[in-house]
């Protein structure tokens, strides 16, 4: 079941992505998704986007009662500033949205 989620969840994550932008499996059940030339403020507005299209998905089809929710961690990348940095940051993000109780988005700056 947790594979059936992981393809849906990806297909929505991909339906939110521009040509340019990156989506990667980044682990058992996280992604990374690189949104090129996005700022922090655009970024969040697609990450909003994302989750509530997640959050309306009939996901009790799969398995009754099953509810899938996204923790969500953003950070921008500066000028000058190494991608792994930023992806370290966004992963701090992540789990300060999981620490808040799940199913959020947190930003780092």
């Amino acid at each position: 079941m947790g594979d059936a989620v992981l393809r849906r969840v990806a297909r929505v994550i991909r339906a939110h992505c521009r040509q340019d932008d990156l989506p990667v499996r980044y682990g058992g059940d996280e992604f990374l998704l690189v949104l090129a030339g996005a700022d922090l403020a655009m970024g969040t507005r697609v990450l909003l986007r994302l989750k509530r299209a997640s959050d309306a998905c009939a996901w009790g089809t799969e398995t009754p009662g099953l509810k899938v929710t996204l923790s969500i961690g953003i950070a921008a990348r500066p000028k000058a500033g190494a991608l792994a940095a930023t992806i370290g940051a966004a992963d701090v993000a992540l789990y300060e949205a999981k620490a808040a109780g799940r199913d959020r988005i947190a930003t780092k700056p």
